[in-house]
């Protein structure tokens, strides 16, 4: 896990300060980018000996001095003591500046992941200012695999699941500083899913067109009812029959839950959904998984209040089941019907695996 995950530029001595609950740190400032950086900043005590594999514990400590955060060591220092979160900001921000403020949560599956140069956010920041709404810009690191979602029954009854998640928690806590505690996950998700039990907040969900070309199967048994069942709901759609895989496969990971989520909330909230379908020149998996994290979506509140023209309103889920399609020479919008059937068998057969 990386524990400085930022390369960057030449240093510039008028290197900028920041007061933080735990003293006052310096960052880097990135004169390129009209720009200053504080990168590696710790939100927890490392989860090393005693706290290895158990819950993050909140950093109590106070600096003495000022410490300089941020570095362009290479390669990398892994270590499990990861948890770090790195702050970007337009340079000349001053105390009292109110900025919004975007988070950056990897992904991987829980299985891997980072907060490295690819996802270090100085684009979006620079985009924020250029449109006259800036921002600052947040990346954490969270224990991901073995070490941030190792599961069993004794780790469950000591309380000592869903590590990773309580990580990212804790990093949002630093970030707001709010009190608060208890158990994240007090229930099986699908059950209160099911029950309608959920924060009920504004949400901007999506995925890609083709996100099963990265997990799917070339060789796959099958029971003949299961084959019979998802043969009537993913009729051949080309002639070449990994197509036919890589759409039950990325519905399975992606699709299938990412409509559920929607319809669930948009009974409550405005739900904004997307398909991005732009694949990168000569890629052999299309728009598959992470094809679109080249683009990072941040809204506020809406995502229609920034006026473009010849671009197509972005349909609110409560009107219409409706997605907005990216692609480069014209985004679009369509119902989000597309493999209906398949999807509510997908769902079916979840909701019956948790009763």
């Amino acid at each position: 896990m990386q524990r400085s995950p930022v390369t960057l530029p030449a240093r510039n001595n008028g290197a900028p300060t920041a007061n933080i609950k735990n003293g006052t740190v310096q960052g880097v400032a990135l004169p390129t980018f009209s720009q200053e950086a504080f990168l590696g900043v710790p939100f927890a005590q490392p989860p090393v000996g005693d706290l290895r594999l158990r819950k993050p514990h909140s950093l109590n400590t106070t600096f003495s001095g000022v410490p300089r955060v941020g570095g362009d060591d290479w390669p990398y220092e892994l270590s499990e003591d990861c948890l770090y979160l790195n702050v970007l900001r337009p340079a000349g921000t001053k105390k009292g500046d109110k900025l919004p403020i975007g988070v950056w949560i990897y992904g991987g599956g829980t299985n891997m992941g980072g907060s490295g140069d690819s996802h270090n956010g100085s684009w979006v920041v620079e985009r924020s200012v250029e449109m006259g709404k800036p921002i600052m810009f947040v990346s954490i690191n969270y224990r991901v695999a073995a070490l941030g979602f190792m599961a069993s029954e004794k780790r469950r009854k000591e309380g000592n699941v869903n590590l990773g998640l309580y990580d990212q928690r804790l990093a949002l806590h630093w970030v707001w500083n709010p009190i608060v505690d208890g158990e994240i996950i007090s229930a099986c998700p699908s059950d209160t899913l099911a029950k309608d039990d959920f924060v009920r907040v504004p949400m901007l969900i999506g995925a890609n067109t083709d996100e099963g070309t990265a997990f799917s199967s070339k060789y796959i048994n099958a029971t003949e009812q299961l084959a019979a069942n998802l043969h009537l709901c993913y009729p051949a759609m080309t002639s070449a029959s990994d197509k036919r895989s890589d759409a039950i496969y990325g519905d399975m990971y992606m699709q299938a839950g990412r409509r559920l989520l929607a319809e669930k909330m948009a009974k409550y909230r405005p739900v904004y959904s997307y398909r991005f379908d732009q694949p990168a020149e000569n890629s052999t998996i299309q728009t598959g998984n992470t094809s679109s994290l080249a683009w990072v979506l941040l809204g506020y509140s809406t995502p229609n209040n920034n006026k473009v023209s010849d671009v197509p309103t972005w349909p609110n889920y409560q009107d219409e089941a409706s997605n907005y399609v990216f692609r480069r020479h014209g985004c679009v919008t369509e119902k989000d019907d597309y493999r209906k059937e398949g999807m509510s068998f997908i769902d079916n057969l979840s909701w019956e695996a948790s009763a």
